[in-house]
């Protein structure tokens, strides 16, 4: 059951999914706690598709998705992230994939539709097609059976660019030790230490951008994962429903039938 404010945040999350797949206002309760069947009929009412907020109600409840985990590609500016989502990737499916994807990497794509899944590769505009960062994210999405594997590609080239001043410091500094070596003036040791301290500083600013991009990798994986998990489950528990609901109905068909051909208990003499 859902109280007021449970009902609001589904009802958003529902909105936030409309939009994003075929890319109303919420309502104020009375405190008392309703079904999923009785929010799916308000929504119906207001006009939100049901589908969508039996997904938002599901998602709202927890979404269990495997941790993803990064690939060794044998360097240190190339990130490869691989994740696992239970799901087949369908039309309506990829609308919303495709939707968080361009937000994610705030860019268009290029979209190639494989036999096993479908490719997206980044197609940034302007300045940002120069970058690194900005052009080589790669998402593909593979299908087998009900199972779909996820796998986030990105380039951090570019972050390495900024480790020049880094560089250019440890050059300066070395350069006033030799002097220091051959002088032998102590103050050159504070010029030292302030140069060392500025490689120092922009190493760890570097690091610290990787990171994070990295952590952003992992948030974009598990909005993934999210959405062909959470289509899969709301689909099967739809698809379960169905079914009970057919063999109800043959039940009370054949239930009828039976009263139907009943013979009266009342005999004439």
């Amino acid at each position: 059951m859902f109280d007021e404010k449970d009902l609001k945040t589904i009802f958003t999350r529902a909105i936030e999914i409309q939009n994003r797949t075929k890319g109303s206002d919420l309502i104020s309760g009375t405190g008392q706690r309703l079904s999923l069947e009785e929010i799916t009929d308000i929504a119906r009412e207001s006009g939100l598709s049901p589908e969508y907020v039996r997904q938002a109600a599901a998602e709202f409840e927890g979404i269990p998705i495997e941790k993803p985990f990064f690939i060794d590609t044998g360097n240190n500016y190339e990130t490869e992230l691989l994740g696992f989502a239970k799901g087949e990737l369908d039309q309506k499916t990829w609308a919303e994939l495709s939707s968080v994807i361009e937000h994610e990497f705030d860019s268009s794509g290029n979209v190639e539709r494989r036999p096993d899944g479908i490719y997206w590769k980044a197609k940034p505009e302007g300045f940002l097609k120069f970058l690194n960062t900005r052009k080589s994210p790669a998402v593909s999405i593979k299908n087998d059976g009900y199972k779909s594997t996820i796998q986030i590609r990105q380039n951090l080239k570019s972050y390495n660019k900024l480790l020049y001043p880094a560089y250019a410091a440890l050059a300066g500094a070395v350069g006033f030790f030799t002097v220091m070596l051959e002088t032998g003036e102590a103050p050159f040791l504070f010029i030292i230490a302030i140069l060392i301290g500025l490689s120092k500083a922009f190493f760890t600013w570097c690091d610290r951008l990787k990171e994070k991009a990295r952590e952003k990798l992992k948030e974009t994986m598990a909005q993934l994962q999210t959405i062909i998990t959470r289509r899969y489950t709301v689909s099967r528990q739809d698809a379960l429903d169905e079914k009970q609901i057919s063999i109800d109905a043959d039940e009370s068909e054949n239930q009828r039938d039976d009263s139907l051909s009943r013979p009266s208990g009342n005999k004439t003499h």
